[in-house]
């Protein structure tokens, strides 16, 4: 490989793909399956390496390990700096009237519609169940109970569903009715 008077890999890169496509021209026989540079550009896999690869996607081993990284994953949030990075990448991008139709048929299914009901609107209002503590002081929510009383959320619905016994000396249970002497 040629590496003398690149001062970047980029550089290095872009000269790689240079002396493919010269050797090329001059009828030279590469064994090179890329145009070359960072990656595989120019790669394009046949018919029957695409099924292959799409069969070995979809072994039971591998959508256990996919699911495994799902649950990993799901509930963790992305940095700021992360999201800033999303929304800069993503600002003026037009996508093509097919794909937008593609998009709107997707939200038209009605699960779909239940999950952006749920993620747009809010939380879904079953979700907003009163709680009572062992004094008899009942709050609107769970998450209202742990900001008054300076608690996890979490641990509070461990408590209600029997998960462990009690969190920070409170003991809680789920209130069908809200009853008078309700704290916000």
């Amino acid at each position: 490989m040629i590496e003398e008077g690149f001062s970047s890999t980029a550089e290095l890169d872009e000269a790689e793909c240079f002396f493919i496509a010269y050797f090329k021209f001059v009828g030279c026989s590469l064994v090179n399956g890329t145009s070359g540079g960072d990656g595989v550009p120019g790669a394009i896999a046949s018919p029957e390496a695409r099924a292959k690869m799409r069969r070995a996607g979809l072994r039971p081993e591998n959508l256990i390990k996919l699911q495994q990284m799902a649950a990993r994953n799901r509930g963790r949030s992305i940095s700021a700096a992360h999201r800033e990075r999303i929304r800069s990448f993503n600002q003026g991008r037009r996508f093509s009237d097919a794909h937008r139709a593609r998009l709107r048929a997707a939200h038209q299914k009605p699960e779909r519609k239940a999950l952006l009901r749920r993620t747009l609107g809010g939380p879904k209002p079953t979700l907003r169940k009163a709680v009572m503590d062992q004094h008899g002081v009942v709050y609107e929510s769970i998450s209202a109970a742990a900001a008054v009383l300076g608690l996890r959320a979490e641990l509070i619905s461990a408590v209600i569903h029997g998960r462990i016994r009690h969190t920070g000396g409170f003991t809680f249970t789920l209130v069908r009715s809200a009853p008078e002497n309700e704290v916000p």
